[in-house]
């Protein structure tokens, strides 16, 4: 799998902050800006609430796709990420 900066954003609950996850440093951070130089990126926007049940296992990313809003940059499509987007848990 390509390293990716995965960023969750939750306008609701932090509007300008941004939770952001670097796959290839493993790092987890809150931030109020993102990288512009990112090659992969894939940004969620969500409520809280929802990515919470996501982690915990309680709803599925598929089951979420309507409810949420999935922007890839480059905008194609990665079945190794979705694959380890599927298993990120708490």
């Amino acid at each position: 799998m390509h390293p990716y900066e995965v960023v969750f954003k939750f306008p609701e609950y932090r509007p300008g902050s941004f939770l952001v996850l670097d796959t290839e440093r493993e790092v987890v951070e809150w931030t109020n800006s993102i990288r512009p130089s990112a090659i992969r990126r894939y940004q969620i926007t969500l409520n809280h609430n929802l990515l919470f049940g996501v982690l915990s296992g309680v709803y599925i990313w598929q089951s979420v796709d309507y409810l949420a809003t999935f922007k890839r940059t480059p905008d194609i499509y990665d079945a190794d990420f979705q694959v380890w987007l599927n298993r990120l848990h708490v």
